[in-house]
C-alpha cells in the first residue's frame, strides 16, 4: 500500500511503500520514502514535483519492486515477507526537461488558486531517471525511461532477467494517462503468458487497448 505521512514541521509530507498484513497492519516500510514539499511553506517548487503521484511500486508473484522518482536509477527489490534480495541499479542517458511540460506546467499554476505559488516554479535541468516499471511473470522487469523511442509516443524501456541483470531494451507507446500526470504520464502494462496488455491515448481522445506478442531470442 502507499502510505502519506504529514510533517508540518519541517513543511512536506512522504509517500512511502508499506507491507500491511491481512489486516492492514503496518509491518515495515519498503525502499526510500519520496518527499513532497508543502507548496504554501516552500521557498522553491521543483516543476516536475507538481503532478500527482502514487509513488513507483510494483508486485509480482515473487517480488515487491520499489523506487522512486527521487532516487534516481535504483530500484528496490524485496521477497513478499518484506526481506530485501537486491537493489538495481544503472548508468542512464539524462534526458533534458522538453519545453512543452515547462509549458503545461505553468499553464496549471496560471490559474487564482494556484497564480501566487507561480513565481516560486523552477525546473531542473533533467528528467528524472525512471519514469514507470512493471514485472512480468517470469521475473523479468521493464523499467520505462524519459529517452523517446522511433515511432511517436514510444518511450524505451531497460529489460532485467530475474536476476537482476540488463538483457535489453524494447519500446512501447503507453502514453497519455492525464489522472497520473498533468503532462500525460504512462498507463499501466500487464504481462503474462509472453503477451503485453496496455492501453493507449489517440489523437481523438479515445483510448485504445494493445496487445502485443513478446518474442526472445536465444542467448
Amino acid at each position: 500500500a502507499w502510505k502519506s505521512v504529514f510533517r508540518p514541521e519541517e513543511g512536506i509530507s512522504e509517500l512511502q511503500v508499506v507491507l500491511c498484513d491481512e489486516d492492514l497492519n503496518e509491518l515495515a516500510v519498503l525502499g526510500p520514502t519520496e518527499k513532497l514539499p508543502n507548496w504554501a511553506r516552500a521557498k522553491k517548487i521543483n516543476g516536475l514535483g507538481t503532478a500527482w503521484t502514487l509513488g513507483q511500486g510494483s508486485i509480482s508473484k515473487a517480488h515487491i519492486y520499489v523506487g522512486n522518482k527521487q532516487s534516481g536509477y535504483k530500484i528496490w527489490v524485496y521477497d513478499l515477507e518484506g526481506n530485501p534480495i537486491r537493489r538495481i541499479e544503472k548508468d542512464h542517458e539524462p534526458v533534458a526537461v522538453p519545453e512543452e511540460i515547462k509549458r503545461m506546467v505553468l499553464e496549471v499554476f496560471d490559474i487564482p488558486i494556484h497564480r501566487t505559488q507561480k513565481n516560486k516554479l523552477y525546473f531542473p535541468d533533467f528528467m528524472p531517471a525512471i519514469q514507470y516499471f512493471f514485472p512480468d511473470d517470469q521475473g523479468r522487469l521493464f523499467v520505462m525511461t524519459f529517452k523517446r523511442g522511433e515511432r511517436p509516443g514510444d518511450y524505451l524501456y531497460d529489460i532485467f532477467n530475474s536476476d537482476g541483470v540488463f538483457v535489453g531494451r524494447t519500446s512501447l507507446d503507453n502514453t497519455g494517462n492525464e489522472s497520473l500526470e498533468i503532462w500525460g504520464g504512462p498507463f499501466e502494462v500487464r504481462a503474462k503468458n509472453h503477451l503485453l496488455y496496455y492501453l493507449r491515448a489517440k489523437e481523438s481522445g479515445f483510448r485504445e487497448l494493445v496487445v502485443c506478442r513478446m518474442i526472445w531470442s536465444e542467448q
